[in-house]
């Protein structure tokens, strides 16, 4: 008992420097104060079968040739599943409905093959994105609609997740919905796009439906969206929930939705933290199907129970979660009556999965209710005054150009004269964002032209980089640091220079085995993943192979394992273990560093270093 307080008194100290780690930062979608609630449904689209449920925990998706689930026997469409929403007869309307999809895309078809004991993957690459935005929207008793989402973020246009280049996008369905002479029963996605077959660390894809009704409810409620993608591996994600005032007296009704990609049902040491800062107070996120140290793994399920009602109704649903969890009041709740701020923090040790959607949802005081209703009153009031403005400007606008037409002494401009302005050219420094979410760019492989790796070309053309001292220099017991003029340091933001797209096609089962090493442990060193050229016990021997490197233009650092009196050369460290995995790749290449190998140093499995 005594050490269960220790590590919840850690938890609120550490937790609150946590810095999120989002590939795109999680920012509000939309936000509610109402009397009514909110329901998500949703499914996977990847699974062993195409149309049978698939049940067995034992399996991760990295062991399972994919198939498209595809439910609907319509041609006109390649994968399909579906899922019922059942909101309460009471309800008086739809407020706002949101669809989100997700999936690794990085080939189209992804195979592997068995080599001395290791898994080498290929496929086609999946070049062309522009149809990930597309997709087929069944509601109940009705024809296929064509849905197009917004990009929320696409990982093929990001170097760091081109190995299985996840994606996610979302529309906002809610006229479909409000329009609807049926709401509830069976809502149909089709046409997701993702991998099939096999690709490094498997290919996962669902889809979710997130409705928010109205409806008497004896109090009313606080409801907020949150969306963007968050990669969560080694170092942890951090949300943040406010803007509301809890009940002030009695229970408090409260509950979460969250939504990733790439969580394993067989793989644990992977965690959700429910922090009060104001109480001090931790609380770990678990439920019958979904371990505290193992959440994310591979389920939809509300509260305690497996949600079933879906087609097919899968247990197992191979790295995609839906997760919907009220939050417990029972002993010392994490949630009082006087919460106004509540926090997120998301672990892993050993899994990697993606966040892209969160909910919270709770009891409110009426004060809190009625205060926002009123701003919210006025800023439409706002909205409708300034629109007004705007018809009638355009109005007057519009008799004062009839008025000209009409008046025979107006002088007629020569056409040949007028200059046109050019159109609008958004460039990543005017609108970064944009260009990100909207880039059509296309790889062609020449392999004729496929470079030499930078640090073999001729020392004359080698441009001088400045070493990196938050990346390159880790506080340890360096005997020397060379670094010749004509040598470049490779880090973090110019390996991409030495790998060709080829280098992300091909991907081996290592990636996960060298993640989840064991730890060295050894004193004064930083932690990190460090790139090892050399390993030996006498320090002539080190020395002389060091300077046999730094004459053909590789830097290396040099520190000592004192306790087993050993030397160790490395070429690269950092706690971004896909950094070190892909920067290896870039080593490998000269056939004097195919050796170097990967080592795990002080990265341990305590809930102090997971927090």
């Amino acid at each position: 008992m005594k050490n269960h307080f220790l590590v919840l008194f850690i938890a609120i100290i550490i937790v609150g420097t946590l810095t999120a780690q989002e590939a795109v930062p999680f920012k509000t979608e939309n936000e509610f104060y109402i009397y009514g609630d909110a329901v998500v449904i949703g499914n996977n689209i990847l699974s062993k079968h195409a149309n049978e449920p698939f049940n067995d925990l034992n399996f991760v998706n990295d062991d399972i040739d994919m198939k498209y689930v595809d439910i609907d026997n319509d041609e006109t469409t390649f994968s399909s599943s579906a899922a019922q929403l059942n909101i309460p007869s009471n309800h008086t309307k739809i407020k706002y409905a949101a669809l989100y999809w997700s999936a690794t895309y990085s080939y189209e078809q992804g195979y592997r093959q068995e080599s001395t004991g290791q898994f080498l993957f290929q496929g086609k690459r999946a070049i062309d994105r522009k149809h990930i935005n597309k997709v087929k929207f069944k509601l109940p008793n009705q024809a296929y609609k064509n849905i197009s989402g917004k990009v929320i973020f696409d990982g093929a246009d990001n170097s760091n997740f081109t190995l299985n280049s996840p994606y996610v996008c979302m529309a906002d369905v809610t006229k479909l919905l409000k329009s609807a002479k049926q709401v509830n029963g069976n809502y149909t996605i089709a046409n997701i796009k993702a991998t099939k077959g096999f690709i490094s660390g498997g290919s996962a894809a669902g889809w979710l439906l997130y409705v928010v009704y109205e409806a008497p409810t004896k109090n009313p409620k606080y409801i907020t969206t949150y969306n963007g993608f968050a990669p969560v591996s080694g170092k942890p994600v951090k949300l943040n929930f406010s803007n509301f005032k809890a009940l002030e007296k009695g229970d408090i009704n409260t509950s979460i939705t969250l939504a990733a990609l790439e969580g394993d049902t067989a793989i644990t040491e992977d965690e959700c933290i429910i922090v009060n800062p104001q109480l001090k107070k931790v609380a770990f996120l678990t439920t019958k199907n979904r371990p505290r140290d193992n959440v994310f793994n591979s389920k939809i399920t509300v509260d305690d129970t497996v949600f079933t009602n879906r087609t097919p109704n899968s247990e197992n649903t191979l790295g995609f979660d839906i997760i919907t969890k009220n939050i417990s009041n029972a002993n010392k709740p994490v949630i009082d009556n006087n919460t106004t701020e509540i926090e997120l923090a998301l672990n892993t040790e050993s899994d990697r999965f993606y966040l892209f959607f969160t909910a919270f949802q709770t009891e409110i005081t009426k004060a809190n209710y009625e205060e926002n209703k009123v701003e919210e009153l006025v800023q439409n009031n706002g909205e409708k005054t300034k629109k007004i403005t705007q018809i009638k400007n355009t109005q007057n606008a519009e008799k004062e150009d009839f008025k000209l037409k009409k008046n025979k002494d107006v002088t007629i401009i020569n056409k040949e004269k007028i200059k046109l302005k050019k159109p609008a050219i958004f460039t990543s420094k005017t609108n970064p964002e944009n260009q990100i979410l909207n880039s059509t760019k296309t790889y062609k492989p020449n392999r004729e032209d496929k470079p030499l790796p930078i640090w073999l070309q001729k020392k004359d053309n080698i441009t001088q980089t400045p070493i990196n001292d938050n990346i390159y220099r880790p506080k340890s017991i360096d005997f020397q640091e060379l670094k010749p003029d004509n040598s470049l340091v490779l880090n973090r933001e110019n390996y991409e220079k030495v790998l060709t797209p080829e280098d992300y096609v091909y991907e081996t089962q290592s990636f996960k085995r060298i993640l989840n090493q064991d730890a060295t442990y050894i004193q004064g060193l930083d932690k990190g993943y460090y790139i090892i050229a050399s390993l030996n016990s006498d320090l002539d021997e080190s020395i002389a192979y060091q300077n046999e490197l730094k004459e053909k233009g590789v830097n290396s650092k040099m520190f000592k394992d004192i306790p087993n009196n050993k030397y160790y050369l490395y070429l690269f460290n950092s706690e971004n273990f896909y950094d070190v995995f892909m920067l290896r790749k870039a080593f490998i290449k000269s056939p004097f560093l195919e050796n170097v190998w990967i080592l795990n140093i002080n990265i341990d499995s305590k809930i102090i270093k997971k927090l």
